[in-house]
This record gives structure tokens, sequence and C-alpha cells, in this order.
């Protein structure tokens, strides 16, 4: 399988061994090890009898959306007491466990809940950078931003959110870098390029768009600039690992739940 994740993710190994191809390197990870992995590319084959655990996040500056976290190229590490029992609080839900998949985007939800799930979230990202200092000492990014790529973040972010950007010489325009400088300095600030940056908000804005209540896929497909509903599926679906009308379906009944 195949992919390009927008979140950070944990996978904690209850079973078998998953093997992980990313852009830079390869991993292998056993039963009883943790995997933390970057955004973007990875390449993911899990054996017969694997069973994860496995945490989407997302931890960002609140000025500007810049990842705190730099998990890059990725990271293997053993399980320790504090992240066990943190999971812990996770298998009690399994009795509703579709109760405990958090989509809270444009969905009415219990403000309790979602306190609880805050306290529980920050107590398991306590814990694992704690794991995460041992093996990765200069994890955690300075919060100074670049002013040149903070205009560049702008200028992105002044286009429409839907249409896709074929050129990209405004931001560096607006930065007074080369576009091959900026990208650089982009990368390192934000863990994506000038166009992975725009094509996660893209992404964003496809999923607030399905899930309005009157919209129509084909509609969307062509407003995010695609005339063919395949490539739009298959766009969607290579970033959610879900198809366009799944998501669409998951998240409606999601919403009447909770409503």
């Amino acid at each position: 399988m195949e992919c390009s994740p927008n979140e950070l993710t944990a996978w904690y190994i209850e079973a078998g061994q998953v093997k992980v191809t990313t852009s830079r390197r390869k991993f292998t990870v056993r039963k009883g090890e943790w995997i933390f992995l970057p955004t973007g590319y990875r390449r993911q084959e899990f054996s017969d009898a694997s069973r994860i655990f496995s945490v989407a996040f997302d931890v960002s500056w609140q000025d500007s959306h810049r990842p705190v976290l730099d998990l890059r190229p990725g990271l293997v590490a053993p399980s320790t007491d504090a992240l066990d029992a943190a999971m812990k609080v996770i298998r009690r839900q399994r009795e509703n466990s579709e109760k405990f998949e958090w989509h809270f985007h444009h969905i009415v939800c219990d403000m309790r809940e979602n306190f609880e799930f805050q306290s529980w979230f920050l107590g398991w990202l306590r814990d694992v950078l704690s794991v995460l200092r041992d093996y990765l000492p200069e994890l955690e990014n300075s919060s100074e931003m670049d002013p040149r790529v903070d205009a560049a973040r702008r200028w992105i972010e002044d286009q429409p959110e839907a249409q896709p950007i074929a050129d990209f010489q405004g931001a560096a325009a607006q930065a007074k870098l080369s576009l091959g400088h900026l990208n650089k300095l982009f990368l390192d600030c934000y863990h994506q390029s000038l166009h992975g940056f725009h094509e996660q908000r893209r992404f964003r804005y496809a999923c607030s768009r399905l899930i309005e209540p009157d919209s129509r896929i084909k509609s969307v497909a062509y407003e995010m600039g695609f005339n063919d509903l395949s490539k739009f599926s298959n766009w969607f679906k290579r970033l959610k690992q879900v198809s366009p009308r799944e998501y669409r379906r998951k998240n409606a009944s999601d919403a009447a739940g909770k409503g």
C-alpha cells in the first residue's frame, strides 16, 4: 500500500510486523516497538498476523501552522510504561470504537468528550516527547520564523484554496528569493514543499466541501480542478486512504449521530 499522509503517524505493533519505506529510509518494526513517521510519501507492508495501535496527529505553532515536531526521516523505539498506560485509555473504548474516531472538523460534538480527548492526547504527547528526546535531541524546532518563508506562506494562503497552483514564482518574488532556495527553506520550516503545502490546503477544502449536505462529489471534483472524477477520487484516496464517497458517508453518519 502506498500513500502520502498529511499527518504525523505513530504506530505501536501489537502483533506481527510492519515494513515501511519512505523517501529516505526503510524500517522493519516488530511486536513491542513503536514507529514514528513524518508526513509525505511512504509504502507500507503488513504481515498477515499484524495488529497495530495507530495515532495520526498534527502539532503546529498556532501563528503559522508550522510543525513543532520534525519526525524526519522516522524513528523506531521500544515501548515504555508511560506509553503502555496511555494506550490502555484507548483500549477501554473498544466497546464503542467508532465513537473514538475523533473527526471534529465541521461536526457537532459534545464538548466534554472533546476536552477529555484533548487531555488524553496532551498526556500521550508528553510521554512520547520524553521517549523521542532520548533518540532525537534536536527534535523540537525553533519557534522563530524566517520572515521570507512567512511572506511566501501568506502569498500561498491568498490564493484560492480549491485550485492548483501551476507556478510559485509569485511566492518567490514575495520572499525575494530564487524559487529553488525558497523551496528548500520552506521544506525546512514546514516539512513540505510549496506545492505540498498548497495541496494540503486543497485537501482540507475538499474534505469540508464533501461533507456539506447539498454538495455533489462530481461538483466538488470540478471545483477542485479535476475534469475526471476518477482522478479526483485517486488523488483524495492517496491522501486519506478512503474514497471521497466513503469519507462523505462516514462523516455524514458521524454528524447525524452527534447532532
